[in-house]
């Protein structure tokens, strides 16, 4: 893990050039551990669980100047230097973060708990695919900030997504991978008619949107693995498991489950489909298309970069499985 403030860039520098050392998220505390299981605690609830870890306050604060991305797939971050370096260079007020394999898994433990069911399930979890999904909603749901895949650049500063008169308003920042439009058939790789994308979004911390998402995906894990007659850890999920348990299928269920149930209103894919300025329901601001998915050969997406884009995906990441 790779994690920079306002006031360390020249050891950011030096990190992203060379790309040999990773260092460890809160080494202090994997001391305090020791690497050991605590005394063995009485089981509660997910619910209960996430109720009392994810506690949302009483008033949400703002979106967090803090940059998260996560390295399980791509073995040569090289490769990735100048995708990483614009959400550095583009942003100088925001933290940054990689979080590695050992880093992820010391987060969690810190955050939810050494003997929880979170814990147990993404420790359980072999698939890099699945535990990558997954531990960006753990992240921010702790944390809160900005996702991003290693694949993306960022174009415009997070400080300029949200507009100055709405700062105090929106608490999340989601964007849109897919829009039917006007066509009678979907696409075959998607299950909404408008889709959420993953792959970037932003939010604020013990945000009641992502306890909801993470209680959700949880249980999602375990019906899958179950469904299969697996355990977590030998788990081989095929594409259309990934999108509806952990991906942008999963992520869309709850975020149109929890603007409805927020609004007392019938939130669906009609309150998006052809948007051309952001639309805010609730305290989440929902981007157009060129946002985050510019460039996509579909949804009315510009092939260009264009005023509204925030964030730019390259699609380089390899995380289709066979089926």
């Amino acid at each position: 893990m790779l994690r920079y403030g306002r006031y360390n860039r020249l050891a950011a520098a030096a990190a992203l050039l060379t790309l040999t050392t990773i260092t460890s998220y809160y080494f202090s505390i994997s001391a305090q551990h020791g690497g050991k299981r605590s005394v063995p605690i009485k089981e509660v609830s997910l619910h209960d669980d996430l109720d009392a870890r994810l506690s949302s306050p009483a008033r949400l604060g703002p979106i967090p100047k803090k940059i998260w991305q996560i390295n399980y797939i791509h073995p040569k971050l090289v490769d990735l230097q100048e995708y990483m370096w614009s959400w550095i260079l583009r942003n100088p007020r925001h933290g940054y973060t990689l979080l590695n394999k050992e880093a992820a898994e010391l987060f969690v433990r810190t955050h939810y708990g050494i003997d929880s069911r979170v814990t147990r399930t993404f420790m359980d979890l072999h698939n890099t695919i699945l535990r990558s999904d997954y531990l960006r909603y753990l992240v921010l749901a702790v944390e809160g900030g900005v996702y991003s895949d290693l694949d993306t650049s960022a174009i415009k500063p997070v400080e300029r997504w949200v507009p100055r008169s709405l700062k105090d308003r929106v608490r999340a920042v989601i964007g849109l991978e897919y829009d039917i439009l006007d066509s009678e058939t979907m696409l075959p790789r998607f299950l909404f008619e408008v889709q959420f994308c993953q792959w970037t979004f932003a939010i604020s911390p013990r945000h009641p949107l992502m306890k909801q998402v993470v209680q959700n995906v949880t249980s999602a894990l375990h019906q899958l693995a179950a469904g299969k007659n697996s355990t977590l850890k030998d788990l081989l999920p095929f594409n259309d498991d990934v999108l509806k348990t952990t991906g942008p299928a999963k992520w869309s269920e709850v975020v149109y489950d929890y603007l409805t149930r927020t609004t007392r209103t019938e939130i669906s894919w009609k309150n998006f489909t052809g948007m051309e300025q952001p639309v805010i329901v609730a305290d989440v601001m929902v981007v157009p298309i060129n946002a985050f998915a510019v460039g996509v050969a579909h949804s009315g997406s510009s092939e260009s970069n264009t005023e509204d884009t925030l964030a730019r995906h390259h699609f380089q990441g390899s995380w289709r499985v066979g089926g």
